[in-house]
């Protein structure tokens, strides 16, 4: 999972209109920051291709 004292770096992609709409919805219902949410999602998406 991800460390927190982990030093961050910028990185940009493109996402479509529908995907930020859900995500700023989800960061909002869950009192979670996107970034926090989308770094999540990262991590479980390694879980998933890496067995």
């Amino acid at each position: 999972k991800f460390s927190e004292a982990e030093s961050m770096v910028l990185k940009s992609n493109y996402f479509t209109k529908t995907q930020l709409d859900r995500l700023s919805k989800l960061s909002k219902e869950n009192d979670k920051t996107e970034a926090f949410l989308l770094r999540e999602a990262l991590d479980d998406l390694f879980k998933k291709y890496s067995k």
